[in-house]
């Protein structure tokens, strides 16, 4: 499992990517699962771009708040106890 969040992951994202949209590739470049917290539904689809670079699963949970969204507690447990779920498997 990949771990990706914030803001400034989309830009992250998209310059990993960028490469790569000049020239869409065959077949997708990584294998593992991708995770994504977000707190937008348009960094929500931004990220489902990624579906096309992995032939794992792409998983995004839009979380409710602002720019600080991972400091509010409630987003915090989320995502801590999504965490020790995937380490359980």
């Amino acid at each position: 499992m990949k771990l990706l969040t914030g803001r400034g992951s989309g830009v992250l994202l998209n310059q990993l990517f960028f490469v790569y949209s000049l020239d869409t590739p065959s077949k997708a470049i990584l294998s593992c699962d991708l995770t994504c917290f977000v707190e937008s539904e348009d960094l929500a689809k931004e990220c489902r771009s990624l579906e096309r670079n992995t032939s794992g699963n792409v998983d995004i949970h839009v979380l409710p708040g602002d720019h600080f969204y991972l400091l509010e507690p409630d987003n915090e447990d989320f995502i801590k106890n999504y965490i020790a779920k995937c380490l359980e498997l």
